[in-house]
């Protein structure tokens, strides 16, 4: 699952103190920071405690001007439409027990140590290049990019995270998130049960990907 994060206009390579180029800074930083609050408990919750797969893990990322967060699983016993559910109950509940209850001391706690990251140098060559190609891979090609986040840090209120919170990651009305269902051929799950999806999957004779749009709200079918 990922839910895309960044201002319409946020094109990386944006001149430097643009409007644009200022909101996808900050959007980038509240993220990081949400990103570096989540991320245990995103394991914690989902893998130890629902036990939806061996494989899970929540994460930010660029690519491409592309900020996103995402959130995989990979679960032999459930299906993509069951462990969304999970997935978004988990923001939701994530959302009320910690992100609505930041103050302005637990936060400034959050963004100390997440700015800790940020100042971090590389402490090998290895490090530093891989800092370098991200950069590029990433397609903002902009390499005192932490420098900048620190800055947008500083500005990252109580209020404006929750607001930032609720728009990206669980206002239905507002977050824009892509979710992709991945199943083998002779996966156990049962996916007569999927039927949230507009796909269904199934395999034919041939061990081919056949996807058929039979919800009604769908209106194309694609076989592979």
């Amino acid at each position: 699952m990922m839910l895309q994060v960044g201002p319409p206009c946020s094109a990386p390579g944006s001149s430097a103190g643009s409007p644009c180029e200022e909101q996808y800074v900050s959007a980038t930083a509240h993220l990081g920071l949400i990103d570096h609050i989540i991320g245990d408990q995103c394991f914690y919750q989902l893998r130890t405690v629902e036990q939806l797969g061996y494989v899970v893990f929540c994460f930010q990322t660029a690519n491409s001007g592309i900020t996103s967060f995402q959130a995989v699983v990979q679960s032999q016993e459930y299906n993509a439409s069951y462990v969304l559910g999970e997935i978004d109950k988990f923001l939701e509940d994530f959302e009320v027990s910690t992100i609505a209850n930041f103050t302005d001391e637990t936060l400034a706690a959050s963004k100390e140590l997440y700015a800790r990251t940020l100042r971090k140098k590389s402490q090998t060559l290895r490090d530093e290049s891989d800092r370098l190609w991200g950069e590029i891979l990433s397609g903002r090609e902009q390499f005192d990019y932490n420098s900048q986040l620190l800055g947008a840090l500083d500005s990252i209120t109580p209020e404006s995270l929750r607001k930032f919170y609720r728009h990206h990651m669980t206002d239905p009305a507002q977050y824009k998130k892509l979710v992709v269902g991945v199943y083998g051929a002779d996966s156990p799950v049962d996916l007569s049960q999927d039927s949230s999806y507009c796909i269904d999957w199934e395999t034919t004779d041939h061990s081919v990907l056949e996807y058929n749009a039979n919800n009604s709200n769908c209106s194309q079918s694609l076989t592979l």
